[in-house]
C-alpha cells in the first residue's frame, strides 16, 4: 500500500511542465546574453585600460556563471524530485 503520484491527474499539469521548461530556457538565454555583454565590457575595458570597467565586467561574468549553475541545479533537482519532463 502506498501513494502513487500521477502528474497527469489534472489537466493543467502538462501546461505547468511546459511553463517550467520555458522559464528555464528563458533564464538561461538571459544569462547567456549577460555573459556576452560582460565579456564585451571586459574586452573594451582592457583596450581602454579602464580597471573599473574590467572589475565590473568580471563581476557580471562571475554572477552570470553562478546564476547559470544555480538555475541548472534547481531545475535538475525539480526534474529528479518530480519526474517532470521539461522538454530538454
Amino acid at each position: 500500500m502506498g501513494v502513487k503520484i500521477d502528474f497527469a491527474a489534472f489537466p493543467w499539469m502538462s501546461q505547468l511542465q511546459e511553463w517550467a521548461g520555458g522559464l528555464q530556457a528563458t533564464c538561461l538565454i538571459i544569462i547567456g546574453i549577460l555573459t556576452v555583454v560582460g565579456i564585451a565590457m571586459f574586452i573594451a575595458g582592457r583596450l581602454s585600460s579602464s580597471q573599473q570597467v574590467q572589475k565590473v565586467s568580471a563581476t557580471i561574468i562571475l554572477w552570470a556563471f553562478i546564476a547559470g549553475v544555480a538555475i541548472a541545479v534547481i531545475f535538475a533537482f525539480l526534474v529528479w524530485a518530480t519526474g517532470f519532463d521539461l522538454g530538454f
